[in-house]
């Protein structure tokens, strides 16, 4: 929640991917040498169909999560991300085929809500202000 209040994480609100153009989610797992590693973030989390950019502490320091409608576009991420971060090395590449549940929200095929598993802070009486006007939250790294 202290994440949350302070602004450093955000709740953005979504609609069913079913009413807009097909996507596809795609993630990044990535190793950015520490000189780039804010930068790289930065640019990843600038980058409109973005769900989220964050380091990690592990072996790859840098994850990222794509909205897609093609899938070159993760390839053209890769290549700015490199010009922008040399030494960068993708790690591993994935595509969800389907979504099941969105931040306390059970999907249906089509990618409508069919169903709730409240999150616990919604539990605690502060719900956030999309919650009742669409489908789903994501929570994202924000760009300070």
């Amino acid at each position: 929640m202290k994440h949350l209040a302070s602004g450093y994480l955000v709740l953005r609100c979504e609609f069913a991917t079913s009413a807009g153009l097909p996507v596809r989610e795609a993630s990044l797992i990535l190793n950015v040498p520490g000189r780039h590693l804010e930068a790289a973030g930065r640019y990843m989390a600038g980058l409109p169909n973005c769900r989220v950019s964050v380091e990690v502490f592990s072996v790859h320091n840098l994850v990222a999560t794509f909205w897609v409608h093609d899938l070159d576009e993760i390839h053209a991420y890769e290549r700015e991300l490199e010009a922008r971060a040399p030494g960068t090395v993708v790690f591993s590449r994935s595509v969800t085929l389907r979504t099941y549940k969105r931040v306390g929200h059970i999907l249906g095929r089509e990618g409508r809500s069919v169903g709730r598993v409240p999150l616990p802070m919604w539990r605690r009486g502060r719900p956030p202000a999309c919650q009742t006007t669409v489908t789903g939250c994501l929570t994202t790294a924000s760009k300070r």
